[in-house]
């Protein structure tokens, strides 16, 4: 199949062909094309799926935010859909004789709004776990997808492509202590997965022939040909999630229920395939809600009230480790400020002939004088620092 506008005669002969039962790419009417997962080896929430020549790019990213009034105790789900005229020749022909690609907005605008109602409606992701502090902080989960080239159904793959990126996000995991919220870096905890009840996949059909033909998956050649689509998302309880019908060409309720029976046997297929290729990707240990690459401590600081994103989280832990290395400490001795004092246990040395110095400073000193008496942190392992508490 060639990316250019197709002749009368070739238009002819694709829809002549579907009425024979064949297509111009060999398939039957009621086969679909091959789906393939490829998941990211370092991000979470990044996934390209391949639909035949369609190939659809969609990555997920989270940050806090403050939740609305009138649901404070659940996060957020938003879609993003780049459908970009570049994505095939015929889309490129025609956005340069028209000069605007309102076609590719359209199509991306629709593609959004099943995807609400195909995700976010039917409850398929859990949004109160989003919740960190209710009426306060919230995730926002962003789902960005880009389509590469457009081969056909792109709705579909758009739809494969956010489950599949949903399923593979992890995100930071959060501890709450009175009014101070800890986010945890990756290197101090296991990032947390999104929790999915299920998994409503969507399959579409073209309508040729005023209603009396109906073909799965279409591709581009054929939807050039189609006078309608319907498309239906099944999950693996067999409930429609979603439904969808565009173009003017009529259905018969009996086709409508022959294509829902259908759907469910692609979603079942479609299902196993994103599982298994989703359980090869268990061990990756770097989470897409990492923006920068920052060296942070092991300790947890609180956050501010009002932060932006997952960025100033970053940009916070990094500047409590910098207040943490230019700290000044005292000694009973000398209760004014000095260079910080660190030490390390040797394999020979043991704890209390490491804290024998610090005993000894203690002991000696006067205990009617009034001063700035330092708490020592004994440490669990080789190294340590004494801090000062006043």
């Amino acid at each position: 199949m060639r990316d250019e506008p197709l002749s009368i005669l070739e238009k002819n002969f694709a829809l002549e062909a579907l009425q024979a039962g064949i297509r111009v790419d060999g398939r039957k009417v009621d086969e679909a094309r091959l789906v393939d997962f490829e998941f990211s080896s370092t991000q979470h929430g990044t996934v390209t799926v391949r639909l035949g020549k369609t190939k659809v790019l969609s990555s997920v990213t989270a940050e806090v935010v403050e939740p609305t009034a009138d649901r404070p105790a659940e996060g957020f789900v938003t879609f993003s859909v780049d459908l970009s005229p570049m994505a095939s020749e015929v889309l490129v022909l025609e956005y340069l004789s028209s000069g605007r690609s309102s076609s590719t907005l359209e199509e991306a605008s629709e593609i959004v709004r099943f995807l609400q109602q195909l995700i976010r409606e039917s409850n398929a992701i859990d949004t109160e776990t989003l919740c960190i502090v209710a009426g306060v902080q919230v995730w926002a989960i962003r789902v960005d997808i880009h389509v590469l080239d457009h081969g056909g159904n792109v709705l579909d793959a758009c739809c494969m492509a956010a489950l599949a990126s949903l399923l593979h996000m992890r995100r930071p995991d959060v501890t709450i202590v009175g009014n101070d919220v800890f986010i945890h870096s990756i290197e101090e905890r296991e990032p947390i997965a999104l929790t999915i009840h299920h998994l409503p996949i969507s399959v579409s059909f073209g309508i040729f022939s005023d209603g009396d033909l109906v073909a799965v998956d279409p591709n581009l050649q054929e939807e050039s040909v189609m006078e309608g689509t319907l498309s239906i998302a099944v999950n693996a309880h067999k409930e429609v999630c979603a439904f969808r019908k565009a173009g003017g060409a009529p259905m018969e309720t009996t086709a409508i229920f022959k294509c829902a029976s259908s759907a469910y046997l692609r979603a079942t297929e479609v299902t196993m395939q994103l599982e298994k290729a989703l359980s090869k990707t268990n061990n990756i240990a770097i989470a897409s809600v990492k923006p920068l690459e920052v060296e942070t401590t092991k300790k947890s600081f609180p956050l501010n009230e009002h932060i932006e994103g997952v960025t100033a989280v970053w940009k916070q832990v990094a500047e409590q480790q910098t207040y943490l290395d230019n700290e000044k400490l005292a000694t009973p001795s000398h209760p004014g400020v000095i260079n910080k004092t660190e030490f390390e246990n040797s394999a020979d040395e043991s704890d209390d002939e490491a804290f024998k110095n610090s005993d000894d400073l203690l002991s000696s000193t006067d205990s009617d004088e009034e001063m700035a008496m330092p708490v020592i942190a004994r440490p669990k392992g080789g190294k340590g620092r004494s801090k000062n508490i006043k």
